[in-house]
């Protein structure tokens, strides 16, 4: 699964497309609604491509201090930006991936009554502030939590994050995921596994 998309600064969402297409996989993209108004044609990309488009909230809050009423809204308004850049307006997510992993009550009173399973995780091998430099030793731990589980559902997050730690306020470097994603892929595929999605 690929997190906050699709990415509003560079081509990494149509790098990571390309990769998926070489290997015939077919993945689910979480997506943030204020990045699908700005990227609508990345969207329309990945719908023609046969992926899963998942609701990740229109804003990206953190949902364990939303209530109900604001996790409804958050839900449909990016469901809303989606069916507008797939250009069906009867379009609508089947999944939902609360920001932050939280699905407190409210949240899940909220996909319950918007009929939205939950786009789950079951591992996170965080990639947050991963960079070129430091992503083969990402994909080492990816794959150690792999062998460990003896599988998983894996989150990539393809959105660059501002390092809060840099006074500069330089972005972190995500030009690495769709080259960590292909060794990842030949891996994972040496090793027996199966790409699929939800």
């Amino acid at each position: 699964t690929f997190d906050d998309g699709p990415t509003p600064f560079s081509s990494i969402s149509l790098d990571i497309l390309e990769v998926l297409d070489r290997h015939d996989i077919k993945a689910a993209f979480c997506l943030i609604g204020l990045h699908v108004e700005r990227n609508p044609e990345i969207v329309k990309e990945i719908y023609a491509r046969g992926h899963e488009l998942v609701n990740h909230g229109y804003n990206h809050l953190n949902f364990a201090f939303q209530n109900y009423r604001s996790t409804k809204r958050e839900i449909e308004k990016c469901d809303a930006v989606i069916a507008d850049a797939v250009g069906d307006f009867e379009f609508e997510t089947r999944y939902y991936r609360p920001p932050y992993g939280f699905a407190l009550s409210g949240t899940r009173k909220a996909m319950e009554e918007k009929k939205k399973d939950l786009a789950y995780i079951t591992l996170w091998v965080n990639d947050v502030w991963v960079t070129s430099k430091n992503a083969t030793s990402y994909l080492r731990r990816l794959q150690k939590g792999i062998e460990r589980q003896g599988g998983g559902c894996v989150v990539l997050h393809e959105r660059v994050f501002s390092n809060p730690n840099n006074v500069n306020k330089e972005h972190v470097d995500k030009a690495w995921i769709p080259e960590i994603l292909d060794d990842f892929i030949i891996w994972g595929k040496e090793q027996g596994y199966q790409f699929i999605c939800y």
